[in-house]
C-alpha cells in the first residue's frame, strides 16, 4: 500500500505523511478524520456508513486461524468453549463470529490491540486459537511456533478508505491508477505485490520438513494416498472458496447497481432530503433544499444550519420520533424578505449500524399548495355565499339522474332538505312521469351539448309550485357524464298568465265566456 501511495504522490504531487498504530487506533482517527487515507481495510457491508472505499481492491484476502503447533483442529465446529484471539475492529474477528453463531458454536473471546501481541497470547498457551487473515506472514507464525489450522472462511476485498462522505475525490483519484496498473504487468503494482506477499514469505515447508520426509520415504505407498486424499479436499475447499468470491462479487455489483439507482432518485427528487445523528448533527444532505432554506452544511448542527425557532422544533419532533419509533411531519411558514413560504417537514428514524440511531428527514415547498389550498376556500366560501343568495333551485345531476349536489336560498322550495338528496336519485324523491321528462332533457342536453328546457309542477313545502329547469353539460371533461340543472319557481308567471287568460275569454262582471271565446271556438 505505500508504494502505491508513493508512486500515486510523485505524480499526482501529494503529500504523504504515514500514520502508525494498532488496527483499532488507526479506524478511529480515520472516522474522526484525523486520518484521510485508511489501508489494507476489508469492504464490509457493516462498515459502509462510516466509510467510502474504492471500487478497485488491492487484493482478496480471507480468514485464517493460527494454532500451536501440536494442535489438531480442522473445523470452525470445534471451537465451541474454546478460548480464541480476535483483534478490535477487524473484519476476520467479526466474520469468525458471524459463522460460529450459524454454526450454533460458543467460543470464548478474546480481544487484543495487534497481531503480535495476539500470537505471543497464543504461544504462551493463554489462548488456543487466533484469528488472523492469509496475508499475515508465515515467518511470523514460525517464530512464535505456530502454524495454520485447517479451516478458512469468509473471502473480503481489500481496498483503501476514507470516512464517509470526505476525500472522494483521493479515492476516485487511486481507482484512476488501480485500474491502469492492473492493466498492465510491468507496474508498480505487480512489481509490488511480488515484492511484498511472495519474496518475503518463507517458504512453505518449515525447516523440519526434510527429516520428516526422510522418514516418510518408507511409507511412501501411504503417504501418496494421504497427498491424493489432501488434493482432493483441496480441489473442493478451493472450488467453495471461487464460489464464494464469485458471489461476493455478484453482490458487489448489485451493490453497487443499487447505489447508482438510489443516486439517481436522489437528484430525481425534487424535495431536499437531509441525515443527522440522534445529537443534532447534520451527516448527508441530498436532493434539493427549497427556496428560502438554507444549504445544511455536514457536520454542523441543526441549531447552526437554521433559524433558532426552526431548528428548536426540529429537535422537539426528533426527540419524539425516536421515541415513538415512528415518522413524524409538521407544515410551518418561514418570512423570507417580504414573501411567505410554506414548508413541509418529515423525519423519519433509522439504524445506520447496529446499536446506533439517526434521523432522516424530508423538506418540501408547499407554498403553491397552500396558495391553492387557499384559493379553493375562497371559492367555496363565495360559492357557498352565491347558493344563499340565489332564488333558484341548484342542482348537479349525473347522467342517470342522482344527486351530486344541491344548494339554494330557498330551503322550502326543494322537495327535501338539499343535504338529504345528495346521493339519491331523482327517482327516489319526485314523481315518476317528472322523472321521465328530467331524464329525457338530461340526455339531450348531453347529447347535443346545448341547453335543455322543461317545465313541471311539483307539491313542496311552500305549497304546489311551477319551475321551469334549464339543463346545461357540464364541459371541460373528456366524457360528460354530469350536467347542471337551474330550476326557477314560475309559480307567479303561470298565475298571471292564467289571469289574462281569464280577462281575454270571459266576462269580468257575469265571469260568463265571451264572444273573443265564441269566435276563437
Amino acid at each position: 500500500y505505500i508504494d502505491l501511495l508513493n508512486e500515486i504522490a510523485k505524480h499526482e504531487g501529494w503529500r504523504l505523511q504515514f500514520v502508525a498504530g494498532t488496527w483499532p487506533e488507526v479506524y478511529r482517527k480515520t472516522l474522526k478524520g484525523e486520518i484521510d487515507i485508511l489501508t489494507s481495510i476489508a469492504h464490509a457491508e457493516e462498515r459502509r456508513p462510516y466509510f467510502d472505499f474504492t471500487t478497485i481492491p488491492v487484493e482478496i484476502g480471507y480468514g485464517r486461524l493460527a494454532v500451536r503447533e501440536h494442535s489438531e483442529l480442522n473445523s470452525l465446529s470445534e471451537l465451541d468453549n474454546i478460548r480464541v484471539g480476535l483483534i478490535r475492529d477487524d473484519i476476520n474477528g467479526l466474520e469468525l463470529k458471524k459463522k460460529t453463531k450459524e454454526l450454533g458454536v460458543a467460543p470464548i473471546w478474546v480481544y487484543y490491540d495487534n497481531y503480535t501481541e495476539m500470537l505471543r497470547a497464543l504461544s504462551k498457551g493463554e489462548i488456543e486459537v487466533a484469528a488472523i487473515n492469509n496475508l499475515y506472514s508465515r515467518f511470523e507464525l514460525d517464530t512464535f511456533g505456530l502454524k495454520y489450522a485447517a479451516p478458512f472462511y469468509a473471502p473480503v476485498m481489500l481496498t483503501f478508505a476514507a470516512a464517509k462522505g470526505k476525500h472522494s475525490d483521493l479515492l476516485n483519484t487511486i481507482d484512476k491508477y488501480m485500474a491502469r496498473w492492473k492493466d498492465d504487468p510491468d507496474s508498480i503494482y505487480y512489481s509490488a505485490r511480488e515484492k511484498w506477499l511472495r519474496a518475503h514469505l518463507r517458504p512453505w515447508l518449515p525447516v523440519w520438513v526434510k527429516p520428516v520426509v526422510t522418514i516418510l520415504a518408507a511409507v511412501f505407498l501411504l503417504s501418496v494416498l494421504w497427498l491424493l486424499t489432501l488434493r482432493r479436499k483441496i480441489r473442493q475447499r478451493t472450488a467453495e472458496l471461487v464460489a464464494t468470491q464469485q458471489q461476493l462479487q455478484q453482490s458487489v455489483n448489485a451493490l453497487s447497481e443499487l447505489q447508482a439507482r438510489l443516486k439517481a432518485i436522489i437528484h430525481a427528487l425534487p424535495d431536499g432530503l437531509v441525515t443527522f445523528n440522534t445529537d443534532g448533527h447534520i451527516t448527508g444532505c441530498y436532493g434539493t433544499i427549497p427556496n428560502g432554506l438554507p444549504t445544511p452544511q455536514l457536520g454542523t448542527h441543526l441549531v447552526e444550519a437554521f433559524a433558532p425557532d426552526l431548528s428548536a422544533l426540529l429537535l422537539n419532533e426528533a426527540e419524539a420520533a425516536l421515541k415513538a419509533g415512528t415518522s413524524r411531519a409538521f407544515t410551518t411558514k418561514l418570512q423570507t424578505g417580504e414573501t411567505t413560504r410554506h414548508y413541509e417537514f418529515r423525519l423519519c428514524p433509522y439504524e445506520p449500524a447496529p446499536d446506533a440511531s439517526a434521523l432522516l428527514m424530508m423538506v418540501r415547498d408547499i407554498s403553491a399548495l397552500e396558495f391553492l389550498r387557499d384559493s379553493a376556500q375562497s371559492i367555496n366560501a363565495r360559492f357557498a355565499a352565491f347558493a344563499e343568495a340565489m332564488p333558484d333551485l341548484g342542482f348537479i345531476l349525473t347522467r342517470t339522474g342522482d344527486y351530486v349536489l344541491a344548494f339554494g336560498g330557498r330551503v322550502d322550495l326543494f322537495v327535501r332538505p338539499p343535504d338529504e338528496l345528495t346521493g339519491k336519485n331523482i327517482r327516489d324523491v319526485l314523481p315518476k312521469p317528472i322523472c321521465e321528462r328530467l331524464l329525457q332533457s338530461i340526455e339531450q342536453a348531453i347529447t347535443t351539448s346545448l341547453t335543455a328546457c322543461v317545465e313541471y309542477s311539483l307539491e313542496v313545502p311552500a305549497g304546489l309550485r311551477h319551475f321551469e329547469a334549464q339543463i346545461a353539460p357540464i364541459k371541460g371533461q373528456n366524457n360528460v357524464d354530469e350536467v347542471a340543472l337551474i330550476s326557477r319557481d314560475i309559480t307567479h308567471r303561470i298565475e298571471a298568465e292564467e289571469a289574462i287568460r281569464q280577462l281575454a275569454f270571459y266576462d269580468a262582471v257575469t265571469e260568463l265566456p265571451n264572444r273573443k271565446l265564441f269566435m276563437d271556438r
